[in-house]
């Protein structure tokens, strides 16, 4: 039996905080992973060091806020360039300033990607998001309140607003957002590896799958909809898509349901 995958959270301010909002995120992660959570800095140089990890989660900015983690940071940094998985999710953009994020995603990242507007929204899964975009289980669309970042490459932006897009308030009116160049969600070839942003503030649902993605931890074999690995009752392989090949379905049934979300993505990648 093959072992389980071991997913790292880095939760060094607010461990509970983390927990308590990310119930969904957490559940899922342990049906099919390992996870230990590692609240010290002490805990984090350990388990960096000891552990084969499939990615890493920082689930709060603290690691991002001056140089008290730096030996951390250094870690990490090595880890993504030796082609590890880092991903900033959770609550990592309630409790960051913008300064703060922009100097560390530069001076430790090498990238420009800046903190830019924050209302919630509906988020859309951009076609042409190369980097992520084809895994299944990923929503077309969702609303969230997020930070959006600026910056972002377009191949590597993953949800971003849409001339569909209004700001969502209980005590604002509606108004369509303006900037369509943002991201809520990024996920970045940085060395060898892998940098991912996931922006929502509340942990929605939907983020659950972005970043079980992002995880790696989404069979690319297994039917985009049900998650059937095989076709029918015979066991036969899986159905795929005969334009782009990519997206794979265990029944035409499936295949249809997911079209209106698969279509975008399959025209953007064998345009041209």
């Amino acid at each position: 039996m093959a072992s389980r995958p071991n997913i790292l959270a880095i939760s060094l301010d607010f461990e509970d905080m983390v927990k308590e909002i990310s119930v969904d995120l957490w559940s899922t992660l342990k049906s099919c992973a390992n996870v230990v959570t590692a609240s010290s800095a002490e805990q984090a140089t350990e388990l960096l060091g000891s552990l084969h990890l499939q990615a890493v989660l920082l689930t709060d900015a603290a690691v991002a806020k001056g140089t008290k983690y730096e030996n951390v940071c250094n870690l990490l940094s090595t880890y993504v360039q030796n082609g590890g998985i880092v991903i900033m999710c959770c609550i990592f953009s309630n409790f960051i300033g913008p300064d703060e994020f922009d100097n560390w995603l530069r001076q430790r990242w090498g990238l420009n990607w800046l903190f830019s507007d924050y209302h919630r929204t509906t988020f859309y899964l951009n076609p042409a998001g190369e980097n992520l975009s084809h895994k299944p289980g990923l929503p077309n669309s969702y609303s969230m309140k997020a930070v959006s970042l600026k910056g972002v490459e377009e191949r590597s932006k993953i949800y971003h607003p849409t001339g569909a897009s209004n700001t969502q308030s209980l005590v604002f009116s509606s108004q369509p957002v303006k900037d369509l160049s943002q991201a809520a969600v990024a996920y970045q070839k940085v060395g060898n590896g892998w940098l991912g942003y996931v922006g929502d503030v509340n942990s929605e649902k939907e983020s659950t799958a972005v970043v079980m993605a992002m995880c790696g931890l989404v069979k690319g074999d297994a039917c985009y909809v049900c998650g059937e690995i095989t076709s029918g009752e015979e066991k036969k392989p899986l159905l795929s898509c005969s334009r782009c090949h990519k997206a794979a379905y265990c029944s035409q049934a499936c295949q249809k349901k997911d079209w209106k979300r698969h279509k975008a993505v399959c025209r953007a990648s064998t345009a041209g």
